[in-house]
C-alpha cells in the first residue's frame, strides 16, 4: 500500500492525520522478493485521538 492510499483509508477513520511518513522499523530484514521490507507507516495525530487509534489497533511509536 502506498502512503497516498493509506492516507485515504485514514480519512475514513475520522482521525485527523497531522503528519505521515514511511520509515524503517530499525531492524535488519532479509532482502528477498516477497519478504517484508521493514518499512512502517508513522502518523502523527492529535493526542485527543490517541485512544481511538489504539482501539483501532494502532500502536504508539517509541523508536526515534
Amino acid at each position: 500500500m502506498s502512503l497516498d492510499e493509506a492516507k485515504k483509508e485514514w480519512a475514513n477513520l475520522d482521525l485527523e492525520v497531522l503528519e505521515a511518513q514511511v520509515r524503517p522499523d530499525g531492524l535488519m530484514h532479509i532482502q528477498q522478493c516477497g519478504k517484508p521490507t521493514g518499512n512502517v507507516f508513522v502518523i502523527r495525530i492529535a493526542l485527543e485521538h490517541q485512544e481511538k487509534a489504539l482501539n483501532l489497533g494502532w500502536k504508539v511509536w517509541t523508536q526515534d
